[in-house]
């Protein structure tokens, strides 16, 4: 974030250095607390972080301090927001979207089963660039190498649509000033 490095782990910790890693300063920590797997910025003021806990946890002062929200289940792996109030969690079971900072959280409904999404289960990660626009990359497997499609909203997670890339592979789909890369 701006220079900035920031990491997450076991105790809820999540760190920052501002030297290129040399040196790192606890932003949070809590003895006993979950294990945070994943920590991301939108802007320069609002983050997020999230794992195990059923917790989101928000910041809206660039780090500073640090809120949680109750997620809708124990573990989240992967979290964006696009700002403050929109964002998607991939949980074990789910995809969820939020338009209120997390205060709900909806179901994105996935048909597997579906002519266009039969055998991509794997979610490989989501992403969200805006409030309006996002995206889940749902894999063959746990690999670039396998084949994958989008699933993409343009209206904030209400409806998705399949859409693919031919002959390309996706490693890794994120977002940088409202666009996806």
């Amino acid at each position: 974030n701006n220079g900035t490095l920031w990491v997450c782990g076991a105790d809820e910790l999540i760190a920052t250095s501002v030297d290129g890693g040399n040196t790192w300063t606890v932003k949070h920590n809590a003895k006993n607390g979950s294990l945070l797997l994943t920590v991301g910025f939108a802007n320069e003021q609002f983050g997020y972080a999230a794992g195990t806990g059923g917790q989101v946890f928000i910041t809206r002062d660039g780090g500073k301090t640090w809120d949680s929200a109750k997620a809708p289940s124990q573990v989240v792996y992967e979290v964006a927001f696009s700002d403050e109030k929109h964002g998607i969690i991939h949980t074990p079971r789910d995809i969820y979207t939020t338009s209120d900072s997390g205060a709900t959280w909806l179901p994105v409904k996935i048909d597997l089963v579906s002519k266009d999404l039969k055998g991509f289960s794997y979610v490989l990660n989501v992403v969200a660039p805006d409030a309006n626009q996002m995206a889940i990359v749902l894999s063959q497997g746990n690999s670039s190498a396998n084949a994958y499609k989008l699933f993409l909203s343009k209206d904030g997670g209400a409806k998705w649509v399949v859409s693919g890339i031919p002959s390309t592979g996706l490693g890794k789909l994120s977002s940088h000033g409202g666009e996806y890369w």
